[in-house]
């Protein structure tokens, strides 16, 4: 799945972005934002398993996207994932959307327009 526009591309995520994911995880400056202000500490086996995972789980309430500028370059990640529940509540109309940029790409607008 890809979803264009002006600025940025949203592309589903693929194996080989998956040392772009490590080091984005490992940043303790991106994920205190998310709750893990050590980074998440993952190597490459962890990271390998986390898209195993995720392809079992893509189409079905949950896809995961690379975000990337108008060159290409990868910049961040997109989530979305469906909730059927949420803290023992039923939440059928229920969504959560993750947004993460590298470090280096901050201040210059791609979280604001990424979803839209």
């Amino acid at each position: 799945m890809v979803l264009q526009g002006e600025r940025v591309r949203l592309r589903s995520t693929r194996e080989h972005d998956l040392p772009f994911l490590q080091k984005l995880w490992n940043d303790e400056a991106v994920m205190r934002y998310v709750g893990y202000p050590q980074g998440l500490g993952i190597d490459e086996q962890g990271i390998q398993k986390w898209f195993e995972g995720l392809q079992s789980r893509r189409g079905v309430n949950c896809e995961h996207w690379i975000i990337e500028n108008a060159e290409g370059e990868p910049v961040g990640e997109a989530y979305y994932k469906a909730e059927s529940e949420y803290c023992g509540y039923q939440a059928e109309k229920m969504a959560q959307i993750d947004i993460k940029l590298a470090r280096c790409f901050w201040g210059q607008g791609y979280a604001r327009i990424a979803p839209h």
